[in-house]
């Protein structure tokens, strides 16, 4: 999990077309190294499903579907029908009276949930920072088996309360169903959902939601954590059955929304080497995302950004028997007791897991894929149902301006009302197409500090407090925030922190000093920011004396650590300066003697 993807980039793949001359725009080529690897086949159809976690209903449905889209690079037209907001305020007065009713077992499952955390907190305490993944040990699996020990009386309240919510939902749904007499829409809604039933199991893949547990209460603290899957364990099956997925009420058909940030071909151009260094792209954005998303555990610094975003992925790499492993979501901001978690199954296309390389991708605009989400309609634990995809655009089409930015293509289950359609609603596809168009900057702000802080540390010699100023105010300078709107986001013409009276980053930044902040949430936060502001100060000395280091001679402190050569870059990243427990000697040895011929 820490080979680079290798390729056949180019410099003019990394470059930005919005600052070409006119009639100078360089066209992408057919298929970028990690889109090559992606389409790789090395096993037959039936062990690849088994290693991407995939079904033959699933796939059937991506392929046709993929047929019929051409243009992926935006939302395809849907109109809501405003006649349906009437059904509307039929499920939202079922919700007023039923919901009001797990506030009963709130407390104790916060108890036991705070008990089941607790071990795997400790065990990410116990982990160096910059740990990309949990490898799973003996003292792994007592923890994570000790974990769920504790969690079993949780486990039994959850599926009462999955079963009090089924009981409700179907008794309700089909006298709704019965007394409107719309048996052939409920039975054309069902076959809608059929491609999302029969997903994996999450309650056999105990260990992978332990692993994300860890990585969770490192971002959001042991409390914090501990509140957000307890929320999710009580509202979020009702959320998605009864509200976003419920084919006894709404007519349910397939919807297609599209956010692509904007570029960030800076960050490849910044591990280009004058166009010697074929892996620009991977090592530039795509690393970076991997760095943000899927590592166990963090450095404080980024730890602490995390916690105050209203939506931090989180998705560990797979064991090694198979590609995909069960990711967790954290939503809602941290200073607001309405947080949750949410689980979903993510496939990586960094894996090589038996041996295969190989994933199917939706998306037509896309350069380089990273992961692929799957929301199954069998998971209870995210309120919404379809194919989502996470990836490095090409732009497609209609958006070229956004060459090499972050795109997010959601296939999603979901009806015409308001409610599930308009983009001010709650939920619904269309509150969350605009939730990421509003996200997605933030996320790009964090990718491009991180990008110029190994490049400050590694190439101008920066201590790690340097670079994080230098590196910040870098972001800063090039944040762009996008027009949210059905169709086609554009880049606002504002670029820059200072030009927004209100931007984004801002706002997550600074969400405890407004007077909307929950008491007991913003006094927590600040107790979890010290802690982590103490881990922060020890791991910047443990740094920089590692750069003393290796500026000095020293040789390499990592296996993953590559020669730094002057007047350029070409891509080592801070983080592989710190010493690991665990690393191949071999592998150490032969990047040392590379070094040395260097």
């Amino acid at each position: 999990y820490q080979r680079r993807v290798r390729g056949q980039a180019s410099l003019l793949m990394v470059l930005d077309r919005r600052r070409l001359p006119a009639g100078m725009e360089v066209a992408p080529p057919s298929a970028s190294p990690a889109m090559e690897r992606a389409q790789t086949v090395t096993v037959d159809a039936r062990i690849r499903m088994e290693l991407n976690g995939e079904t033959p209903a699933m796939m059937a449905h991506a392929r046709e579907r993929k047929q019929r889209d051409s243009d992926t690079s935006m939302d395809e037209q849907w109109t809501i029908d405003p006649s349906l907001a009437s059904r509307d305020w039929f499920v939202l007065v079922i919700s007023a009276i039923w919901m009001p009713l797990k506030v009963i077992p709130l407390v104790p499952m916060l108890v036991m949930v705070l008990l089941s955390v607790f071990p795997a907190w400790v065990y990410g305490r116990c982990q160096r920072a910059a740990t990309d993944r949990l490898v799973r040990t003996w003292k792994f699996w007592v923890v994570c088996c000790t974990s769920q020990v504790l969690f079993t009386p949780c486990l039994v309240a959850v599926f009462v309360n999955l079963l009090l919510d089924y009981l409700v939902y179907y008794v309700v749904g089909i006298c709704f169903t019965a007394c409107t007499w719309r048996w052939k829409q409920c039975y054309t809604s069902h076959r809608a959902l059929d491609p999302y039933r029969n997903g994996p199991s999450l309650l056999l893949n105990g260990a992978d939601i332990f692993t994300c547990v860890v990585g969770q209460s490192h971002r959001h603290g042991f409390f914090g954590t501990a509140w957000n899957v307890t929320l999710m364990c009580l509202i979020m099956p009702w959320v998605k059955y009864w509200w976003n997925a419920n084919p006894w009420v709404y007519d349910l058909e397939e919807r297609y929304v599209q956010q692509i940030s904007t570029s960030m071909a800076d960050l490849a151009q910044l591990h280009s080497n004058h166009g010697a260094n074929k892996h620009a792209v991977e090592h530039g954005i795509c690393d970076t995302t991997r760095r943000i998303i899927s590592r166990s555990k963090q450095f404080g610094f980024l730890r602490k950004s995390e916690d105050l975003w209203n939506f931090a992925p989180h998705y560990p790499y797979p064991p090694d028997d198979r590609r995909w492993a069960v990711g967790m979501q954290a939503g809602g901001s941290a200073s607001a007791a309405l947080k949750y978690t949410l689980l979903v199954h993510t496939t990586h296309a960094i894996s090589d897991a038996g041996g295969s390389t190989e994933q199917f991708v939706l998306s037509n605009s896309v350069h380089s894929p990273v992961y692929r989400v799957m929301l199954w309609y069998s998971n209870p634990f995210h309120f919404l149902t379809g194919w989502v995809e996470a990836s490095i655009s090409n732009g497609g089409i209609s958006q070229p301006n956004k060459w090499l930015g972050g795109e997010h293509p959601m296939w999603l289950v979901t009806a015409r009302s308001p409610f599930l359609s308009a983009r001010d609603s709650y939920t619904g596809s269309g509150m969350i197409d605009e939730f990421f168009d509003n996200w997605l900057p933030i996320f790009v702000h964090e990718c491009r500090r991180l990008t110029h802080m190994d490049y400050e540390m590694l190439h101008n010699g920066c201590s790690v407090e340097q670079a994080y100023k230098i590196a910040g105010e870098v972001a800063d300078r090039e944040y762009q925030e996008v027009v949210s709107k059905d169709g086609i986001s554009v880049p606002d013409s504002r670029v820059g922190r200072y030009g927004y009276s209100h931007d984004r980053v801002s706002a997550q930044m600074h969400q405890a000093e407004t007077e909307r902040a929950n008491p007991i949430m913003k006094t927590y936060l600040g107790v979890h920011h010290r802690i982590i502001d103490f881990d922060t100060e020890r791991e910047a000395e443990e740094i920089n004396q590692a750069l003393v280091r290796v500026r000095s001679g020293g040789g390499l402190d990592d296996a993953g650590l590559q020669y730094v050569r002057k007047g350029h870059y070409d891509g080592p990243k801070f983080e592989n300066l710190l010493p690991r427990e665990a690393h191949d000697q071999g592998m150490r040895t032969r990047l040392q003697q590379r070094a040395n011929k260097k």
